[in-house]
């Protein structure tokens, strides 16, 4: 058996992909990896195994107009309805000419203005005029019709697209070779965060997904909140399976429960350090008692340089450490060295992925043996809720922080108990080898399996039936404009 693995991000450090290609290598005789080689990236990708083939595909922008390649492509494969759906400007030869790009522009906007879009179409957008704007889609689209023409060149009976940048290479591969289509999304990228994409280029990618995802045969993310708000929304009838990002969890077997501290409670993080990861507001809370430090492992940031500047401004020195960042998997040692509790915030109501978020460093903590505090998000949320081995913040503010922090000191002879809870989690739910089995019966793709291993979704026919009327409303009416010119 052959299969083909598309990937679109730097392979080079997401070791996620690497974890699945060298798990999927283990069950088919070849595999063949078509990367998108990001600037620092070379061909030399260590620790893949001997039977994966690695090549990597360059994306080269051709002189405009491209609408019409794009058009000639997608009529080609079958696909130019829902190119149209998705940007209907391609239509229009005099793209950048901005009467054409407002009308357009329009249209798209129209192609979702019914309910089932309100998430995206209500999202906090980067603000950027119409003609900028414009290039997002139009780079996405030419770069993605480039991507499946390499793609074709390897024959497979498998395709397995990781994220949206390389599902048409899978939809018109499937087409080519009859092989199975597996998309693995890692992020609902039609709102991937605040003020990142222009409203523009959301409206396009919501519209794209929802129309290519329909070809997959199975369909896989990080988490069941992804799967089930994707299901949902675009309706499609493949097995929706979750692969959390987890590794083996016999690395962790070793580290110490956490027991009551007998001084301070050190606060542990790791990760990004940008203002939304509420790393200043825990200084402040931290600052209001003498019954806490903090250990910071943090990428550098402007606003990691101004929180160092208010540590040395206030004298907080001998409270908050800052460490250099680690290896992801050196991640749950450190963290159980120096750390009681661990720590993530976010604005969940920010975008969908922070409101779904299930992060590396909720996982890597869980390994670690740390009680928690985490935002409200629906999956970490939902576990610290269950198993009882954190706190969940009610408000991302300084206020909010102390309040967790005193129910923390409240609780500090609860930690031993807390810590094995946390390990707990990570034995089951975030155990590699219960997803490595997955992997196994998505390869194999036996029907009955797979609908075993499917997040269950439940029956909303009422309000899909008033959301498909939207949409084909929406069409008809966009349909005709594109007619009359």
């Amino acid at each position: 058996m052959q299969l083909l693995m598309l990937v679109g991000n730097n392979l080079k450090y997401d070791t996620r992909v690497k974890r699945h290609i060298n798990a999927v290598a283990k069950l088919v005789d070849n595999v063949s990896v078509l990367a998108r080689p990001i600037p620092d990236e070379d061909t030399n990708v260590p620790y893949l195994a001997p039977n994966v083939q690695l090549s990597f595909f360059h994306y080269s922008p051709q002189p405009h107009p491209i609408n019409t390649a794009i058009l000639q492509f997608a009529e080609k494969w079958g696909l130019k309805e829902i190119f149209l759906k998705c940007l209907p400007i391609l239509a229009c030869d005099s793209y950048y000419h901005i009467p054409c790009l407002e009308k357009y522009t329009q249209l798209l906007e129209q192609m979702v203005s019914g309910d089932r879009w309100r998430d995206i179409t209500s999202r906090k957008s980067q603000e950027m005029d119409l003609s900028n704007a414009l290039s997002y889609p139009l780079t996405f689209l030419e770069s993605s019709v480039q991507y499946a023409e390499k793609a074709l060149e390897t024959n497979a009976d498998i395709v397995w697209c990781n994220d949206l940048d390389t599902l048409l290479a899978g939809v018109v591969h499937a087409k080519q070779y009859n092989s199975r289509l597996v998309y693995d999304f890692h992020d609902i990228v039609a709102d991937i965060s605040d003020g990142v994409f222009p409203q523009m280029y959301s409206n396009m990618l919501v519209q794209f997904e929802k129309n290519m995802i329909q070809f997959a045969n199975i369909v896989l993310s990080i988490s069941e909140s992804d799967l089930i708000w994707s299901k949902q929304h675009y309706n499609f009838a493949a097995p929706a399976i979750p692969i959390l990002n987890c590794s083996d969890v016999k690395k962790i077997n070793h580290l110490p429960i956490k027991t009551v501290p007998k001084k301070e409670i050190t606060i542990y993080y790791h990760g990004m350090s940008d203002s939304s990861r509420g790393l200043f507001q825990l200084v402040q809370a931290v600052e209001q008692t003498d019954s806490f430090k903090i250990v910071l492992r943090c990428l550098p940031s402007d606003n990691l340089e101004m929180i160092k500047r208010y540590v040395t401004d206030h004298h907080l020195e001998h409270r908050v450490s800052f460490l250099d960042p680690v290896r992801p998997d050196e991640i749950p040692l450190v963290a159980n060295r120096d750390g009681d509790v661990g720590f993530h915030m976010c604005n969940v109501n920010d975008c969908l992925n922070w409101k779904f978020a299930l992060t590396n460093k909720f996982i890597e903590y869980t390994k670690a043996g740390l009680p928690i505090i985490t935002s409200d998000t629906m999956e970490q949320g939902r576990i610290v809720r269950k198993y009882h081995n954190g706190w969940v913040l009610e408000e991302n503010s300084v206020a909010g922080i102390a309040k967790v922090l005193q129910c923390v000191l409240s609780d500090q002879k609860s930690f031993p108990k807390m810590s094995k809870r946390s390990r707990l989690v990570a034995r089951t739910i975030f155990n590699w080898k219960r997803y490595e089995n997955y992997l196994k019966i998505i390869v194999n793709g036996k029907d009955k399996q797979l609908q075993k291993i499917s997040v269950k979704v439940q029956e909303q026919p009422e309000i899909l039936e008033a959301w498909d009327a939207e949409d084909c409303l929406n069409w008809e009416e966009v349909q005709k404009q594109l007619k009359e010119e």
